[in-house]
């Protein structure tokens, strides 16, 4: 019997997220039930789980008093046992359920979770943690904010490689961008999305995707392009008989047409939409009608089997022995059901995942293919002009001086002429030279990286009146692979190069450290920071540079405002 219990016990645990919020009546019903049989088992684990689920139905449901108190059992049970993480998830979860109601107090369950949770890291806690945070900074106005939990939400699922996910990240991080009117970032973010979920051929997520683009091109004014993403969602919605969706989109074609001063198109999309809107009531009231046929039906059994109860206490008794095998022959059926589907459904993410990890890495396979070939033919560049340009000029300089020598030219007087001409001609031998060390610079191959970019500083900034320091930090005289070091002295030197030509800074800061698992250049100034609104910063060539050489070798580029002034850029690469 007992055995049986916990069956019915996981099988009420293991119902997806999308199946429970699909019918929340049922699932209230269920998850009640399921609260009766863990309390009967003293399962504080299982307890917990339920109290954070009722959490969540009751609050879709209406009901946020309920809701919170269940969340907060779950969180006292959670602590008891240890699991932090999941604590720190729960009080995620208060925030952002409260969002709406008391937003400042919803900011505070979410930091309070946020401190667990980044104490006791669990990734997918940590990571829906910190978009949910986003939101609430995106809510409260403060969109650089919200654009850094984003980021860091998507760090993490970029790092799992989870093409689920990862368009959601996407897609946050796309509407910062619009709202600070980063168009070209916003529609980068938005088609990056959409490519994914082709890929996986997630229809309802394309659907989003192309509502995502079609507000994007309804807000910088372009109407045909607009319309296409919004009918493309309204066609995938029929597809998944998604009729919220397709109210949503006729009712923006509709504003969209009304502000262009359209009326016939804008009156058109207004029918379809109050057409939608008419059909979802009626489908209320239908549904809410059956539910109350139902209901009446079942109250009216219930009166007849009291009846029949009353009039054969042996029948009752027969009845209900049925009743028992027969629920315990469903329950053993629905848990063997929702097991096969569950492994059906986790083979299948598996199976997704896998060829979606396959895509990124054949991805940034073809990054790091082409920065190597740069670098190769920067080798090859550099060493063309130091063994053959340089040389060649070395030679036809050492001819000039014997020239300058020879008694004829000191009568004629081409002496002084010749000097004049091999000392411009020397200027440009330095030059030559100069760029092909700066293009591949010896020291780096043979010394390493800590006197290359000791090397690249003092050429860079030791001639000019910009004080900098570069400190290292337990690397000693150790190696790493080439690509690592190529890379970050070409991070090192791009930095350099921006703080020297737009940064207007007096002092450079640079530090190279080694952790067991990471190698991390930081690099800071004291000039006057960087322009976070400013398109034509965000998407300069030098910014797009650095970022696509730390990803090719999985490293990750985080800018911020300095404690004092300017900007402090971090880059961290992990080591084997």
């Amino acid at each position: 019997m007992f055995s049986i219990a916990q069956s019915r016990l996981d099988s009420i645990l293991s119902v997806p997220y999308d199946a429970m919020v699909a019918d929340l009546p049922t699932s209230l019903a269920l998850l009640s039930e399921g609260m009766e049989l863990a309390s009967a088992q003293n399962d504080s684990l299982g307890l917990a789980q339920l109290h954070s689920k009722l959490g969540t139905v009751t609050f879709l449901m209406g009901d946020h008093e309920k809701s919170l108190t269940h969340t907060i059992s779950a969180i006292e049970l959670y602590e008891a046992l240890g699991m932090h993480a999941k604590a720190g998830g729960s009080y995620c979860g208060i925030g952002y359920q409260i969002k709406r109601r008391d937003l400042n107090k919803g900011i505070e369950y979410m930091r309070q979770g946020l401190k667990l949770l980044e104490q006791h890291p669990d990734s997918a806690e940590l990571e829906a943690g910190y978009s949910n945070f986003g939101v609430l900074k995106e809510m409260k106005g403060e969109l650089d904010s919200a654009k850094f939990y984003y980021n860091r939400s998507y760090a993490i699922v970029l790092a799992k490689k989870d093409s689920v996910a990862i368009p959601y990240s996407l897609h946050h991080l796309g509407g910062v961008e619009l709202m600070q009117k980063n168009y070209r970032e916003a529609k980068r973010l938005f088609d990056e999305g959409l490519l994914i979920r082709t890929l996986r051929n997630d229809r309802n997520g394309m659907a989003e995707s192309n509502i995502f683009l079609g507000e994007f091109f309804k807000e910088v004014g372009k109407v045909d392009s607009a319309k296409y993403h919004f009918n493309s969602a309204i066609n995938l919605s029929k597809e998944l008989g998604n009729r919220y969706m397709r109210q949503y989109c006729y009712e923006q074609l509709a504003q969209m047409y009304e502000a262009n001063g359209n009326g016939p198109e804008a009156l058109r999309y207004y029918k379809l939409f109050n057409a939608e809107k008419d059909t979802l009531l009626e489908t209320q009231r239908t549904e809410q009608l059956a539910e109350m046929e139902t209901r009446f039906e079942t109250e009216k059994k219930e009166k007849e089997n009291l009846i029949l109860k009353q009039e054969t206490q042996e029948q009752q008794l027969v009845v209900s022995r049925q009743r028992a095998w027969i629920f315990g022959l469903i329950g053993l059926a629905a848990t063997i059901i929702f097991l096969g589907l569950f492994l059906l459904q986790r083979n299948r993410r598996m199976a997704e995942a896998k060829r979606d990890a396959a895509i990124i890495e054949e991805r940034e396979r073809g990054l790091r293919s082409i920065i190597q070939a740069t670098e190769d033919e920067r080798k090859r560049i550099a060493k063309d002009l130091h063994d053959g340009i340089v040389q060649s000029l070395t030679g036809l300089s050492l001819r000039m001086q014997k020239q300058a020598k020879s008694e004829k030219a000191k009568e004629s007087g081409l002496d002084e002429e010749l000097n004049s001409t091999r000392s411009i001609l020397n200027e440009s031998i330095a030059e030559v030279r100069g760029i092909s060390h700066q293009m591949m610079p010896r020291v780096l191959s043979e010394m390493g990286l800590i006197p290359a970019i000791a090397d690249m500083l003092e050429k860079s900034l030791g001639l000019t009146d910009v004080a900098y320091e570069f400190e290292h930090h337990n690397i000693g005289e150790s190696r790493f692979t080439e690509s690592i070091e190529i890379s970050l002295y070409r991070i090192c030197q791009e930095l350099i190069n921006n703080i020297i030509k737009h940064s207007g800074a007096k002092a450079v800061s640079v530090q190279l450290l080694k952790t067991k698992t990471h190698l991390v250049l930081v690099v800071e100034d004291n000039g006057k920071g960087f322009e976070w609104n400013d398109p034509n910063s965000r998407n300069g060539i030098g910014l797009m540079n650095i970022n696509s050489r730390a990803q090719a070798i999985h490293g990750e580029v985080n800018y911020e405002p300095s404690p004092q002034q300017g900007t402090v850029a971090t880059i961290r690469v992990p080591l084997g």
